[in-house]
């Protein structure tokens, strides 16, 4: 009886609701849908080529974001950009430039209903913003998660090298180089073009401003270009080229940690 009061349930009769339908969505999810607030309408002002901003939860948490942008590649998909937000890199870059989880996540204050928060306030699956709406779906009952597969397409590139010798050498460069307390970030995010000769390709400095530690940091990976090792698909087992993330911190007390990606999410690697 609650869950089919729930569906049939409209907002418009509360002020601060006027905008949001429950919807009923393939047994899985009740799904809600209101209007965007100011923020969301201006990430795409900003980003006019953006179709869609979509967040995944996990326990409640953001765990992945997918932009999808109108522009269409030769298989007349959606262009889009995939994003692990329990991997450092891609969380760094993802909050650098479309950090919209929380504005987005704003809009759960429409289920503040006492009923459907003792049903579902601890359920919410995604959130998908588009230009003119932000939809939200909560699903219906916990453990249709547990049967889900995970969406990993193979091997992400990776360092095959001593990850650790090369965290050391340019820790040690960069103490023994410097010449003065220099202005720059203790946080890099670079794109990284991995061959599938296991070799690496184009580097691109996407968080993070020029500096000698960044100069040094691409110079070593340059040194190792050998180590790479590319990107391999679970359905043929062969390697190609993909782009990764891959995140530099200098630390504290002057070493530096370097992760690369653990999953292969989209044909691309980005």
């Amino acid at each position: 009886m609650l869950l089919n009061i729930l569906l049939a349930i409209t907002f418009s009769s509360f002020p601060n609701y006027v905008h949001a339908q429950a919807l009923y969505e393939e047994n899985k999810f009740i799904k809600f849908v209101r209007e965007p607030n100011q923020s969301v309408t201006c990430l795409f002002s900003e980003y006019p080529t953006l179709h869609s901003l979509s967040i995944i939860y996990r326990k409640d948490i953001p765990s992945v974001s997918i932009l999808h942008f109108k522009e269409r590649d030769e298989y007349n998909y959606r262009k889009s950009l995939y994003f692990d937000l329990s991997y450092e890199a891609d969380s760094v870059f993802f909050k650098e430039k479309y950090d919209m989880v929380n504005i987005v996540s704003e809009g759960t204050e429409l289920f503040s209903s006492k009923d459907i928060n003792a049903l579902q306030q601890d359920n919410l699956y995604s959130i998908v913003a588009f230009k003119d709406s932000i939809i939200y779906r909560f699903l219906t009952d916990k453990r249709l998660l547990e049967g889900e597969k995970k969406g990993i397409l193979g091997w992400p590139a990776s360092y095959g090298g001593n990850m650790k010798e090369l965290q050391q050498t340019i820790s040690m460069r960069y103490k023994k180089e410097k010449q003065f307390t220099e202005e720059r970030d203790s946080v890099y995010v670079l794109k990284c073009k991995v061959l599938r000769d296991d070799s690496l390709g184009d580097v691109e400095r996407i968080v993070g401003r020029p500096s000698l530690l960044y100069d040094i940091i691409v110079e070593e990976f340059r040194k190792s270009s050998k180590s790479w090792r590319a990107a391999i698909l679970e359905t043929s087992g062969l390697r190609h080229d993909t782009f990764i993330r891959v995140l530099v911190r200098l630390n504290r007390d002057g070493s530096i940690t370097i992760k690369t990606p653990r999953g292969l999410h989209t044909i691309e690697g980005y």
